[in-house]
Order: structure tokens, then sequence, then C-alpha cells
């Protein structure tokens, strides 16, 4: 059906751009004969037809364009979740919010090329799976305080609209099990950031576990362990890319 729609808003396109191509190719004629002492511009010429199909035109290709949208809304979102009520009746303790641990003790796991000196792959995957689970509380308590110390300014305003879509309605999302594993590590800028996977089961309002798998993409200051990692996006996890 989306396919029959598109060749139509398409055909509509061909049709339409073919009768302005042969009304520009007689405005151009008109132009040259005149000696190109034309200064009406690029509508000089133009009958009231011609601003019909330039409209049908515009018309054509809005349609097209937010067909298009409509079909990858969901694929192009960042912070989509698998379930309308995930995501995160009790708050994170102050002491925990808004930073993954940076401790400067050796780690087990091998050098990474882009790793400031400060940075601990154990430390920092261990907070990341603790703030993985904070936020999903926050998100069940509807504690936007909570939430907006995690996110960058623009996320956090989407996925507050997204909250208040919700409403109010009791939600008591039960992480049962998590798994964090660090996918990549690099520097823009002034800046590092981290792309996180998630994999668990996540239980939610008492019924049956599920298993989820996400990539969280956070991002701080490269020169200090000090400052806030702040999630940057959300997404599902595909497979089939890494």
């Amino acid at each position: 059906m989306f396919a029959k729609k598109l060749t139509v808003l398409f055909t509509v396109m061909v049709v339409s751009l073919g009768v302005l191509f042969a009304a520009g190719l007689q405005t151009a004629e008109a132009k040259r004969i005149g000696g190109g002492a034309n200064f009406g511009g690029a509508f000089d010429g133009l009958k009231p037809m011609d601003f019909i199909i330039i409209a049908l035109f515009a018309l054509g290709a809005f349609m097209l364009i937010r067909a298009l949208r409509k079909s990858s809304q969901s694929a192009a979102s960042p912070y989509a979740r698998s379930t309308a009520g995930a995501m995160p009746d009790q708050a994170p303790q102050p002491s925990s919010i808004g930073s993954f641990s940076n401790s400067s003790a050796g780690s087990a796991q091998a050098p990474l090329p882009n790793a400031p000196a400060w940075f601990n792959e154990d430390s920092f995957l261990q907070g990341a799976k603790a703030h993985f689970t904070n936020l999903q509380r926050a998100w069940d308590a509807n504690d936007l305080k909570t939430m907006q110390e995690y996110f960058t300014p623009e996320l956090f305003l989407e996925l507050a609209r997204e909250r208040a879509r919700i409403g109010d309605e009791n939600n008591v999302t039960e992480v049962q099990s998590l798994n964090a594993q660090l996918l990549d590590l690099s520097r823009e800028g002034d800046s590092i950031v981290a792309s996180v996977l998630f994999q668990g089961m996540v239980r939610e309002d008492y019924g049956q576990p599920e298993p989820i798998a996400e990539i969280w993409h956070v991002r701080h200051t490269a020169d200090s362990a000090q400052g806030d990692w702040l999630i940057i996006g959300i997404q599902q996890y595909n497979q089939s890319i890494h």
C-alpha cells in the first residue's frame, strides 16, 4: 500500500516536472528572441496555469517527503524504546547522579587507544549498570529532576515530552539481570564519547520478563575525570551492525 502511494506521488511529480520543463523552454526561448533584455526575473511570462502546475509539484514533493518521514520515524528516533513503559519509585542517591565512576585503578582490559589516562573501563561499566537501573526507577516515578542530571538538554526535552504522553499511570520496571559492554570509545573535539551495550532481562508491571538490548551513547570532557557523563542518545541494538 505504501509503495503504491509512493508510485502515484512520483508519477504526479514527474508529469508536473515535465510540463514545467516545457514551460521553461518556452520562457527561455522568449528571452533569447528578446535579446536577453528581459528584466522580469524567473516568473516573467508565466501564466496562471503555470502557477497551478508549480503548486501541484510542490504539493507532490511535500506529500512524498512526509510519507517517507512517517515510514522511517521509529527507526530514526535516537531514544525509541522497545516498550512504552520501560526506561526507569526510588530516586538514585545524590552521590551517584550524573557521573559514572572514573577510578584510576588499573583495568584488566586491554588499553583503549582513545581512552584518557584517567579512564578505567571496569569501573566505568559498573557505574553504567548502576545508572541504567537508577534511570529506570526515575522513569517509573516520573522523576524528571533526576533524569535531567543524566541527559543532554536536547535529549532530556525529548524524553520529558515522551514521559508526559505516558502520563501519571503507575509503572514498575524490574531489572532482573543486566550486562554492560563497551563497544566504542572515540574522541570528538575536546570530549570523549562512549557507546555502551546493555543486555539483560527486564520485567514490567509484574508481567513476564523480556530481553532487552540497547546502546547508550554518553559524552564526557576528555581532559579531566571531573564532571558528568551525559547521555546523548539511546538506540535499540541491531546485532547485524556488529
